[in-house]
């Protein structure tokens, strides 16, 4: 009779001691998917490549990529010179440029009361509450990169008068007698110049502060323009005068017993 070898039962040993039995032991999870949309922020979310955090400060993103700012140049406010009148509102004065965009704006002098530069836009408006005689202002546009400059010239000129008015607009006067109307009053700005269209009847001056004073010498029926005005502006009345003999005191005939007053 033969013996029975334990050849299977000493293999089965030794693949336990080697751990080689792996396919009996369970297998590793499978990893979820990530929802980037749910969660942007997970490691595996993250876009790789430059953002505009890697940007340095003199440096624009482009969406994919820094590049380094460019300095604004040729700035033009569209015009050279501006003439404005107190309390009545500029137009707004828009720069062009060149360039990337300027991150501050700054002038010198100080533009006239009233008026602002914007420090987002470069952008000039306001009105102007103060009459200023014309100067030159540069206007500065700044960026990391450099910067471009422009100069404007600005006069102020004081508000024009509204109105004005006489407490008549009659004068009657006598041949060879005093006549005349008090000064006006006068709405709105300071009246610095008066004239008459056509100049008042011999005799008869306008003064500085629109009085009309005198003695007429010359019988007539005339209309006259009176102008008050100044840099601003200038406002107009009309006016009529009228010279006439004096009135006879009385009659008397010479040898005569009545007399007549």
């Amino acid at each position: 009779m033969k013996s029975v070898q334990p050849v299977p039962i000493l293999i089965v040993a030794m693949m336990l001691s080697t751990g080689c039995l792996g396919f009996l032991e369970g297998e590793e999870p499978i990893p979820t998917p990530i929802d980037c949309e749910q969660n942007p922020t997970h490691v595996n979310c993250e876009p790789g490549g430059v953002t505009e955090d890697d940007c340095a400060f003199n440096q624009i993103f482009t969406g994919d990529a820094c590049r380094f700012l460019l300095a604004p140049r040729n700035l033009y406010f569209g015009v050279d010179s501006l003439q404005l009148v107190v309390g009545i509102q500029m137009q707004s004065l828009t720069p062009s440029f060149e360039g990337d965009g300027p991150e501050n704006w700054l002038v010198n002098p100080r533009l006239p009361s009233g008026l602002v530069l914007d420090q987002s836009s470069g952008e000039i408006s306001g009105i102007p509450t103060i009459a200023v005689g014309e100067l030159r202002y540069t206007i500065i546009a700044v960026n990391a990169a450099g910067s471009t400059v422009n100069t404007i010239d600005i006069l102020v000129l004081p508000a024009a008068p509204d109105s004005f008015f006489y407490s008549t607009n009659l004068i009657q006067c006598k041949l060879g007698r005093e006549c005349g109307l008090d000064e006006p009053y006068v709405y709105g700005g300071i009246a610095e110049t008066w004239s008459a269209d056509p100049p008042l009847p011999d005799g008869l001056s306008l003064d500085e502060s629109g009085a009309i004073f005198g003695i007429a010498h010359v019988l007539g029926d005339s209309n006259h323009t009176i102008t008050a005005g100044n840099l601003g502006g200038s406002v107009s009345v009309d006016i009529r005068i009228i010279t006439l003999h004096e009135a006879p005191n009385g009659l008397n005939y010479p040898g005569h017993p009545y007399h007549w007053n």
